[in-house]
């Protein structure tokens, strides 16, 4: 399959699945949200998917404040003509309006037409993920070719014969570890009102399986580190959006390999009514926009 191909087939089955699952036209879903699809079925198509450390960096990476700025800038130079500029009048009338040609948006409609490639906006988006894949992966593997390698061939070093103290056992790590939630903002009056119980009971819990969109498990370093970042996302009063979402950080005492991905769902859901025995603290984040579990390699409920 040649990459033209390629391009038309990751930007049908993107326009699909945002249409799909959000159920509204292109043209009102975020950015951030079409680049994340685009970057995550092109690690699908180019068969990156196969190794998860390089697509969660990848996927990890796209979504950073960064990298989203300067994509969102080349995919709006790659589709404007004109450029407008005002120039302020000296004699405090009316700004003049000048209109220049965009010569960014004529060398990429060039290259496009060259490719034998119909511009659209999903597909400019498109092919911005699929360069930020081939920069994600770039750099994922240059970093780790600077990973200092094992040093073989030292000589063994033994303790003198006179020592006869046994050694001590190492110290035992405890590990927190943590599950988080996505729910729909919708539901904030349930999540209120669990907030306001402090406990989880059988009943919460088979709710909770029920409005779980997604769910992640991972160590406390992983989550500190993810949640760190969460609160770019928050949304004020007058952004509010019936996408947007609430995430429940739930501390387990341990993980239930029910929460894991990939498991029969009437396990999970045993799971779901057994997390009031296996929680030791739980919090409710305010409400979030839709890109903010993206930060998550979240799985499906």
């Amino acid at each position: 399959m040649s990459f033209i191909q390629l391009l038309e087939e990751v930007s049908d089955q993107v326009s699909y699945e945002l249409q799909r699952r959000y159920n509204r036209p292109l043209q009102n879903i975020p950015f951030n949200l079409k680049l994340y699809y685009a970057v995550q079925y092109w690690t699908i198509k180019l068969k990156i998917s196969e190794h998860e450390n390089i697509t969660n960096f990848i996927l990890k990476n796209s979504q950073l404040d960064a990298v989203i700025e300067l994509t969102e800038y080349l995919k709006t130079e790659s589709t404007t003509k004109e450029k407008t500029f005002k120039l302020p009048s000296p004699l405090g009338d009316l700004p003049t309006i000048f209109k220049t040609k965009n010569d960014f948006y004529n060398h990429i409609n060039s290259f496009l037409y060259q490719m034998s490639i119909r511009s659209d906006n999903m597909k400019i988006i498109v092919l911005i993920g699929f360069v930020t894949v081939a920069v994600g992966y770039w750099v994922y593997i240059i970093n780790h070719k600077k990973e200092p390698q094992q040093e073989t061939n030292k000589p063994e070093i033994r303790p003198p014969e006179s020592v006869s103290n046994p050694p001590s056992s190492p110290v035992q790590r405890i590990t927190r570890q943590f599950l988080v939630l996505v729910i729909s903002a919708s539901q904030i009056d349930f999540l209120n009102s669990l907030s306001a119980k402090r406990q989880i009971d059988v009943i919460d819990g088979e709710k909770l399986y029920e409005l779980t969109k997604y769910l992640w498990t991972g160590s406390d370093a992983d989550y500190q580190q993810i949640k760190s970042n969460i609160s770019r996302y928050q949304i004020y009063p007058e952004q509010q959006s019936e996408y947007d979402i609430c995430l429940v950080y739930i501390e387990l005492k341990r993980i239930d390999p029910a929460f894991q991905p990939n498991v029969n769902q009437l396990d999970r859901y045993d799971a779901f009514r057994k997390l009031g025995d296996l929680t030791v603290n739980f919090e409710i984040s305010s409400r979030l926009q839709m890109e903010a579990y993206g930060d998550f390699a979240v799985y499906n409920r």
